[in-house]
């Protein structure tokens, strides 16, 4: 689910009754706790982690997969999965556990 604007307002049809209930639902989860809890709460954030990993992949490999067969796209896909892993590697810091003595 797409999260609600900022100042997402209920919208009703004519006769009162309530439209787009899940638009609903989630804008009163929102007004009682916060965006931020209602984001993890719907799984929004792994969904958009999956989408970026998605592009990632894309602009890196191309648009589509080459193999035909059903074992072969599989090992193309985890063949892209490492090597982006790879070139990424360079630019992650480097951390350290630090033990107080």
């Amino acid at each position: 689910m797409i999260p609600p604007h900022r100042k997402a307002a209920l919208a009703k049809s004519r006769k009162g009754k309530l439209l787009f209930a899940q638009r609903a639902q989630a804008i009163g989860q929102i007004a009682a706790t916060d965006r931020a809890s209602w984001k993890r709460s719907v799984g929004y954030h792994q969904r958009r982690k999956a989408e970026v990993n998605m592009f990632r992949d894309k602009t890196g490999f191309g648009e589509r997969i080459r193999g035909r067969k059903l074992v072969n796209q599989r090992t193309e896909v985890g063949l892209n999965g490492k090597l982006l892993n790879c070139f990424a590697q360079p630019g992650l810091p480097q951390s350290h556990l630090i033990v107080p003595k």
